[in-house]
């Protein structure tokens, strides 16, 4: 609960500074004065200290925005339900002079009828609540101001639809804690979980986001879902709007929020973007605009061996190959040829100290070397260097 202490003057017409002799019951009054603030009423009771109002004053008034002013401590007497008679049951129960051991609440309304919004009836039901319990008392030590005096029509609507007080009774005594509706104010991971619930559903909290405070940010979006799936505006995460909520998540299952339909478009426009960027890269490196037939200076020689020996067609020798084209290639050759030709282990071994850099165990090819054993797939495995890293290789080669 949304306490807040701002205590009168002591003075002998609103706060006389007298202890009361414990505390029997819990009064509820209506402020008698529509669509006024805690503190309106509040400044209303400190300006009694002049003497030109009367008596009067309890030490709890209700703001409609569901906050409390205590404006006298719970253990000193209000003036509050002053009378010259009482009804026997007040004499009875309570005392002969009831100030003396009762502690008030005024509750603010919206119209001389005294109707209640659902905010404030709530965070009635939620103090009264919870004073009960801290004094020790239950819902049958709630009395109306008119319970008390007989006199007065005070709680008003109260006093004129006694079936509703008898339920607002009920509701205290059923409340035990556990709210099954959440209000400004409150706090904790239930809080949290309806804030994720309307930033799912694509409502803005702002910088807020899902903190778990019911704040003003998250009053205003609840009324906007509220106000967007015609139920009551009213702010309070009650049972229609959590089944409305419900309802709503569950035929949202499976769509993507405007958050995340943007995070994954960007998503896909990056992709393609890359993708492009390889396309690009790799029409370079295949050099398509130049001639297929052309091989490089470096390789002419070479090139125009591998077609003599039948292993290439002699088409595209600027492509990148393939790996089962590189397994054709060997196949054809080593189906010819098993080892090397002498001469040319004498041009390897000029080279090797280029090519060893890039060759898995170079210990052993030196020994191969040295033997004349090196079949013709095993250099055409160097050659495939070239086609992973061609630069390298290539120098490597020269």
């Amino acid at each position: 609960m949304d306490i807040r202490k701002n205590y009168l003057t002591i003075n002998q017409w609103s706060r006389p500074g007298i202890a009361l002799n414990g505390i029997k019951a819990l009064i509820i009054h209506w402020e008698a004065n529509p669509n006024t603030s805690a503190l309106a009423n509040r400044n209303y009771f400190e300006n009694r200290k002049y003497g030109n109002t009367g008596y009067g004053a309890a030490q709890f008034i209700m703001d409609p925005r569901g906050f409390i002013i205590q404006c006298i401590p719970d253990w000193e007497m209000a003036y509050q339900v002053g009378s010259k008679t009482y009804l026997n049951k007040a004499l009875r129960e309570l005392s002969s002079y009831p100030n003396n051991c009762v502690v008030g609440i005024e509750l603010p309304h919206i119209d001389w009828d005294g109707k209640m919004t659902n905010l404030v009836y709530n965070k009635a039901v939620e103090f009264c609540y919870f004073k009960l319990k801290e004094h020790g008392l239950t819902s049958n030590d709630l009395w109306l101001h008119q319970e008390v005096v007989g006199w007065k029509d005070c709680h008003r609507w109260m006093v004129n639809h006694p079936s509703d007080w008898q339920q607002f009774k009920r509701d205290v005594a059923n409340y035990s804690g556990n709210r099954d509706y959440l209000i400004k104010d409150d706090r904790g991971s239930e809080v949290k979980e309806l804030q994720e619930k309307l930033i799912n559903l694509g409502y803005d909290l702002g910088s807020y986001g899902a903190d778990g405070v019911y704040g003003n940010a998250t009053v205003v979006v609840l009324k906007a879902f509220q106000r967007d799936n015609n139920l009551t505006v009213d702010g309070i995460y009650g049972q229609a709007s959590q089944e409305k909520m419900k309802q709503v998540l569950q035929e949202k299952k499976g769509e993507l929020t405007m958050s995340e339909y943007s995070e994954l478009k960007d998503l896909i426009n990056k992709q393609n973007g890359e993708i492009d960027e390889l396309k690009d890269q790799l029409a370079d490196k295949m050099d398509t605009t130049s001639s297929t037939n052309d091989p490089s200076d470096t390789h002419t020689d070479a090139w125009q061996w591998l077609i003599n020996k039948g292993i290439t067609d002699g088409t595209t020798p600027l492509h990148y190959i393939t790996r089962e084209q590189t397994g054709t290639m060997l196949k054809r050759y080593n189906e010819n040829n098993e080892y090397l030709p002498n001469w040319m282990y004498d041009e390897i071994v000029d080279r090797f100290a280029g090519i060893a850099p890039y060759l898995h165990k170079p210990d052993e090819w030196e020994e191969k070397l040295s033997n004349h054993e090196i079949a013709v797939p095993e250099l055409l495995g160097v050659f495939m260097l070239g086609f992973l890293n061609k630069e390298n290789t290539d120098k490597a080669l020269k």
